[in-house]
């Protein structure tokens, strides 16, 4: 699982800060505050994490494995001093599909025909030691169906097809 920390400090909103004493402060004039390495349980204290002078301070944790994304936040009360509005949420990651693996014939036997009808003389690609091969294909168009077969001696060698229809 990969776990992300971020020690990014929020007080009381992205702009706004406010000190101890209610003024606000200006974004450069932030203090920096650590955060615990998980999130904490609601009412523990805060008192090590919360910068001197500072009201509030809020933390976020992500982490993310091969099937879920989650994430976290807790705020700092300055005030009492304890976690509070302490938040959670996963998300569920779909995995990319991918191509179904193309099946083996019986036998272990490497696929070789091409995947529409050669023609007569088409170069044949048996592959070797095969001596013989045949390659069959049907197709319908227009209610009609037709059947090819063609036939090839060894690699190299042209193909010989015959088509009837049914």
């Amino acid at each position: 699982m990969i776990f992300n920390k971020f020690n990014t400090i929020v007080l009381a909103s992205i702009t706004l800060a406010l000190g101890a004493d209610g003024a606000q402060l200006r974004g450069r004039e932030l203090a920096n505050m650590t955060c615990p390495k998980t999130m904490p349980t609601g009412n523990d204290s805060c008192a090590q994490y919360l910068p001197t002078g500072m009201s509030m301070g809020k933390c976020f944790w992500e982490s993310t494995s091969a099937t879920v994304h989650t994430f976290d936040s807790c705020e700092c009360l300055g005030s009492t001093m304890k976690w509070s509005n302490c938040l959670g949420g996963a998300e569920a990651i779909t995995p990319k599909p991918t191509a179904a693996p193309k099946p083996t014939p019986a036998g272990g036997e490497v696929t070789w025909c091409p995947q529409s009808a050669p023609t007569t003389g088409t170069t044949c690609n048996l592959p070797a030691p095969k001596i013989n091969g045949v390659c069959q294909f049907w197709a319908t168009a227009q209610g009609k169906t037709t059947h090819t077969e063609c036939k090839c001696a060894k690699g190299g060698s042209p193909f010989t097809c015959t088509t009837t229809s049914e």
